[in-house]
């Protein structure tokens, strides 16, 4: 059939067209299978840097917990006590209001007498050099616990004195040892005692506060298990 030179010309045209169009969409097709495969790459890599991230946080979190220091049962009571004891003020407005008791700046074995019996209505006499150790006996006295400090044992005194981390010796330290059973004291003011130091103001109210516990007249005192009231009292 006769082609004219112009319809040649056209059909050459349409055909280099054709397969530069074909060969556009390979190459496009090739390009979006590329971008498809790096991106699938890339967030691959992205999960596993993340799920790595986690697995070491996660780790170090329980590392850190298995070497934390685990509280013993004393520890724990001893930092539930530092954590709601009562300042020195508010120590000090509570024995001068409910007790008419101002503690002498310097320490006075007369004048902590005369504090117990405020507290306690009991005569404890304390003759002789005023210091803590004088201190922490005439409070065992006045809290009623003196039958109790009397019961220790020689043996039983170093087995108490070697759980709270103390060393010492003699009869002495009966009293000592139990008001740091009965919660009078703590091993820290136990151990200034044992070195003779001279009390001072913050720790004769603080000392004064524990009596008061002791006899059902401290500041959160409601009553004792036994009082008949006691549940109306606790709602």
């Amino acid at each position: 059939m006769y082609r004219s030179k112009a319809e040649v010309e056209m059909r050459k045209y349409l055909f280099g067209s054709t397969v530069l169009t074909f060969a556009l969409i390979v190459t496009v097709t090739a390009c979006g299978k590329g971008n498809v495969k790096q991106a699938t790459q890339v967030s691959s890599k992205e999960a596993t840097v993340a799920a790595s991230e986690k697995q070491q946080e996660s780790g170090e979190k329980t590392e850190g917990e298995e070497s934390g220091e685990v509280l013993s049962e004393d520890q724990a009571k001893r930092e539930g006590e530092k954590e709601f004891k009562d300042s020195p003020e508010k120590a000090a407005a509570y024995l001068k209001t409910y007790f008419a008791i101002q503690v002498p700046e310097t320490a006075e074995g007369k004048a902590f007498s005369e504090a117990l019996q405020k507290i306690t209505e009991k005569e404890i006499p304390i003759t002789g050099e005023f210091d803590r150790l004088k201190a922490i006996s005439a409070a065992v006295d006045a809290s009623g616990y003196r039958e109790l400090a009397q019961s220790y044992s020689a043996e039983k005194l170093q087995e108490r004195l070697h759980r709270y981390g103390l060393k010492g010796e003699g009869d002495e330290l009966s009293p000592l040892v139990c008001a740091l059973d009965v919660d009078l004291i703590t091993p820290e003011e136990a151990e200034k005692a044992m070195n003779k130091d001279k009390p001072d103001k913050d720790f004769e109210e603080a000392l004064l506060m524990k009596v008061a516990d002791a006899v059902g007249k401290g500041r959160n005192f409601l009553g004792l298990a036994s009082d008949p009231d006691i549940f109306g009292k606790a709602r």
